[in-house]
């Protein structure tokens, strides 16, 4: 479904490549309002695009790894969360 709302034109992967083959800021255009392509349009791993490259490794990242880097944040969020709850129970007692 989501592919139909892309124009005809940005789904050829030949315009594609084109287009993250001008320049980074143009990539980085296309980035900003398009979804990031797939490594397999592309000829050669060391001809990607960094941000195809960068969506490419974060992919191959499992859970765990992602939720590592996250989770110094999580329990902050949890401590200031909880601390609100035990002001609130004071303040009603």
């Amino acid at each position: 479904m989501g592919r139909d709302l892309i124009p005809f034109y940005i789904r050829d992967h030949n315009v594609v490549r084109r287009i993250y083959q001008l320049s980074e800021d143009v990539s980085t255009l296309f980035d900003k309002y398009f979804p990031i392509p797939p490594a397999s349009i592309f000829d050669q791993e060391k001809h990607l695009p960094k941000s195809v490259r960068k969506k490419e490794k974060s992919q191959r990242l499992p859970i765990s790894e992602r939720m590592n880097d996250n989770l110094g944040s999580v329990i902050m969020l949890q401590r200031r969360y909880r601390r609100k709850l035990r002001q609130k129970k004071k303040e009603k007692t």
